[in-house]
């Protein structure tokens, strides 16, 4: 799965979303955050989004998430070579504290680094990962 360009001036939840799907964000994404996450109007200001908002909407557009289960906690760094080893090719969508991130073959994407930057040299690598998920495009 190609990831997409990140455009300037998004927060990290909307910023990973754009760059997993390619979609608008004005069209699609902006107003899907908001029918997910409780907003009164689907044009309202799009604040503190949670990860679990991001997954409605990734499901809403046909993709697959698939949660990572176990019991170790892993930095952001560790994810982002562990996605060289073990999920070569493929896009995770992976939340640390306070942020939200896109790792696919070792290099992360985000606000900070949007055309991708290595995971070790990241301003939240030694963060832990609280949320992983696999995200599979639609078929």
């Amino acid at each position: 799965m190609d990831l997409h360009p990140i455009p300037p001036g998004l927060w990290c939840v909307p910023s990973a979303l754009v760059a997993i799907t390619g979609a608008d964000w004005e069209s699609v994404i902006h107003p899907s955050l908001n029918r997910h996450g409780g907003a009164g109007s689907l044009t309202a200001m799009v604040v503190g989004t949670t990860m679990q908002c991001a997954k409605a909407v990734l499901v809403e557009l046909g993709y697959t998430v698939r949660p990572y289960k176990h019991a170790e906690r892993h930095t952001l760094a560790t994810w982002a070579e562990r996605s060289l080893e073990l999920y070569p090719g493929r896009v995770l969508l992976i939340g640390v504290p306070e942020h939200a991130v896109v790792v696919k073959d070792g290099r992360v994407f985000d606000t900070w680094t949007p055309h991708g930057g290595p995971g070790g040299t990241h301003p939240f690598a030694s963060d832990t990962a609280i949320t992983v998920w696999l995200v599979e495009a639609p078929r």
